[in-house]
């Protein structure tokens, strides 16, 4: 995990989740009539000092800080 968080960046990492809660569907759903793919591909294109990607990551915080803070003490499991 830590390997991805490095290849995006620490804050659109911790956006993630609002993303998904803000496109719905996993995969093959659309929202808005735009797939799943091109939403997260404008996503990663963004800076992290985005104001999408800061509101982003106000959405899931409580699981996100339990993640982070398992992989900044060392402690993440193999499979998370």
């Amino acid at each position: 995990m830590g390997d991805r968080v490095a290849a995006i960046g620490r804050q659109k990492s911790k956006s993630l989740i609002g993303l998904h809660n803000f496109t719905g569907a996993d995969l093959g759903g659309k929202f808005v009539g735009v797939s799943k793919k091109t939403w997260v591909s404008a996503y990663l294109s963004l800076p992290e000092t985005d104001e999408i990607v800061r509101t982003f990551a106000g959405m899931g915080q409580e699981e996100q800080t339990i993640t982070f803070q398992l992989q900044d003490e060392g402690d993440m499991p193999e499979r998370y």
